[in-house]
């Protein structure tokens, strides 16, 4: 069993209980608030009757295998063996583990999770659609030229990477991991400029629009992602023709879904998904499969 511990008040937090007790090789063991104890269900109303642990003020770092959450000052520090899921990408420069944190984006990096990674952070939803949308072509060396995109985020106050937390400036800060991590590494030389003008919508459901030019046709296009993808369970291809990725498709789960369509020289890859999902329990439990060696749709 993976013996988890949570700290602080994550996005989603119900629904991430929720689905950890529910997963065959888990069990939490405490839940951490540094200033008082109570019921988590106080809270978490929706989880009266489903769990009825207390948070703790006291962090057993001993008894677990797996931290979750926001490290801090407040006591919380790595143990030796011990693997964590951070949910904030600031952890990688606090001091909090001394070896390296993985970008939790598993379609780009799913060895380095698998074999030997103690530590990962979960990406925003910027960076995971446009990962998503772009990947397969940075590895064929297609971003040739500027992209543009046009994505819907969820504005959730909760979540560290929520629009409302950062503004105007939420476009240029959340793609750099985007470039520097992901696309970089995959077409080596990625000087294009890339474009997103963000708006933030009620709801769970993250949709963005990606254009690109190019000369291919949309079947060979939809073959190189079908070929990127091919053993990425969560991710699902839609067919030539069939209408762009939409909300109907991914609520309530840890699937993206892409779209692609070409039309006057120029290629739009639609993607979408649960935000809430992604830089919360979905992607969560999604790491820690990996990070433990389980099938990575354990849970999910």
């Amino acid at each position: 069993m993976i013996k988890v511990g949570i700290s602080h008040n994550l996005p989603d937090v119900e629904n991430l209980v929720r689905r950890l007790v529910k997963h065959p090789d888990v069990e939490i063991m405490w839940m951490y608030n540094f200033d008082r104890t109570f019921p988590v269900y106080e809270k978490y109303p929706g989880l009266l009757g489903e769990f009825d642990m207390k948070y703790t003020d006291k962090p057993d770092l001993d008894a677990i295998d797996l931290l979750i959450g926001y490290p801090s000052c407040q006591g919380i520090k790595e143990r030796s063996g011990m693997k964590s899921i951070f949910c904030t990408s600031h952890m990688n420069c606090c001091g909090v583990v001394d070896h390296p944190v993985e970008i939790g984006l598993p379609e780009f990096n799913r060895k380095a999770l698998v074999r030997g990674a103690l530590s990962a952070y979960l990406p925003d939803e910027t960076t995971y659609m446009g990962a998503l949308a772009l990947m397969p072509l940075a590895k064929n060396l297609l971003l040739t030229g500027d992209i543009s995109a046009s994505v819907l985020l969820t504005n959730d106050e909760d979540s560290p990477h929520g629009m409302a937390a950062w503004g105007k400036h939420a476009g240029d800060f959340m793609t750099c991991d985007l470039c520097e991590k992901v696309l970089k590494p995959l077409q080596i030389s990625f000087n294009s400029t890339l474009n997103i003008l963000p708006f933030t919508v009620e709801g769970d459901v993250s949709m963005g629009t990606f254009i690109i030019d190019t000369k291919m046709n949309a079947p060979d296009i939809i073959k190189l992602y079908h070929d990127f993808y091919d053993d990425h369970r969560h991710v699902v291809i839609l067919p030539e023709n069939y209408p762009e990725a939409r909300a109907a498709h991914v609520e309530g789960t840890n699937k993206s879904v892409i779209g692609i369509k070409t039309d006057g020289g120029r290629l739009f890859v639609s993607v979408a998904f649960d935000g809430r999902m992604k830089t919360g329990a979905g992607n969560i439990i999604h790491i820690m499969n990996l990070l433990f060696g389980l099938d990575e749709r354990t849970g999910l």
